[in-house]
């Protein structure tokens, strides 16, 4: 049986990439998105993710320690991730 993700960026380029990549396994299924912390905890008690694949940082809503801590709470995983750009353009 495939876990269940919940992907989670405020960014819905991202979103949608991480879709693709993470939907392209065999073991592993999105189930929904979010784009804030709030959404992203309403979303995990709606839908009972295995995971969460959420960014590491963002700049609006809840702070994600913050709902990382719900998460917990809910006893769901939750993986975070960063990217950080270096170099000029």
């Amino acid at each position: 049986m495939a876990k269940r993700v919940l992907v989670v960026d405020d960014h819905a380029v991202m979103r949608s990439g991480l879709r693709l990549l993470i939907d392209n396994q065999p073991d592993l299924q999105v189930v929904g998105e979010a784009g804030n912390g709030t959404e992203a905890v309403a979303k995990a008690r709606e839908l009972q993710p295995d995971v969460v694949f959420r960014q590491s940082q963002w700049e609006q809503d809840v702070p994600p320690a913050f709902a990382t801590s719900r998460l917990n709470f809910a006893r769901i995983c939750s993986v975070p991730y960063g990217m950080s750009i270096v170099g000029k353009f």
